[in-house]
């Protein structure tokens, strides 16, 4: 049950223009596909729980 009431705390919101950089940052170390940049109407969204700064 502990799994279930850490997941109510996930938040999904859309990355605000000021985060793009850090984003990016976490995006090369951390995705697999690296850093990837927009292209047309693309949006990008981040996912935020508790311990989220």
């Amino acid at each position: 049950m502990g799994a279930v009431r850490a997941l109510q705390d996930i938040q999904v919101r859309r990355l605000r223009s000021e985060e793009s950089g850090r984003y990016q940052a976490l995006m090369r170390v951390h995705h697999f596909l690296g850093a990837l940049s927009k292209i047309g109407e693309t949006l990008w969204y981040v996912a935020t729980g508790a311990r989220s700064g």
